[in-house]
């Protein structure tokens, strides 16, 4: 894998070194290593009951009629798109430093430059990514299932809500 995608990523500068273009090959290959650990991280170090606390009711509107399973995936799904877009733009700048540092320029041509080579990457890493992301599913489920749920396996609403909300102060009629 050495240089052979992330090479084609880097246009061609002329006053770039052979040398100095293979250090800025192996710097962005370590940006996306990190990316792919980043996201691994993420996932082991992600707790329910925060999540569970940080969850707005509206989210129970669109689960309501949801087993406990669709309701955790849920859950764990909105997570984790917002976090990965975190990391995903922090790589981006991250690759966009190195690049500069290069003396290349930016152009529109940017993220249809990296946007495949970070999506094969990925795809490289992913059985390893899904793996994390069903043992935090069936981490999450689990608890859900102890907390938040009648021994028949329905969901306790009422419980649910209550510690979703009871950090929540209601809306006052004086403000807008």
């Amino acid at each position: 894998m050495q240089g052979s995608r992330v090479t084609s990523g880097l246009g061609r500068n002329p006053g770039m070194s052979q040398l100095y273009e293979v250090v800025v090959t192996e710097r962005i290959e370590e940006l996306l290593k990190n990316h792919r650990q980043a996201r691994i991280r993420m996932l082991q170090e992600l707790e329910f009951r925060p999540i569970m606390r940080e969850t707005k009711p509206v989210f129970f509107l669109r689960t309501k009629y949801a087993g406990a399973t669709t309701f955790v995936d849920n859950l764990l799904e909105t997570r984790l798109n917002a976090l990965d877009a975190e990391l995903f733009d922090e790589l981006l700048k991250a690759i966009a430093r190195e690049i500069r540092q290069t003396g290349d320029q930016l152009n529109e041509t940017f993220y249809h430059q990296w946007i495949p080579i970070i999506g094969f990457q990925a795809n490289e890493q992913d059985e390893v990514y899904r793996g994390e992301r069903a043992n935090t599913y069936v981490r999450f489920l689990t608890e859900f299932y102890c907390e938040f749920c009648y021994p028949s396996g329905h969901i306790d609403w009422a419980k649910l809500i209550a510690f979703s909300t009871d950090n929540l102060k209601p809306p006052s009629a004086f403000e807008a």
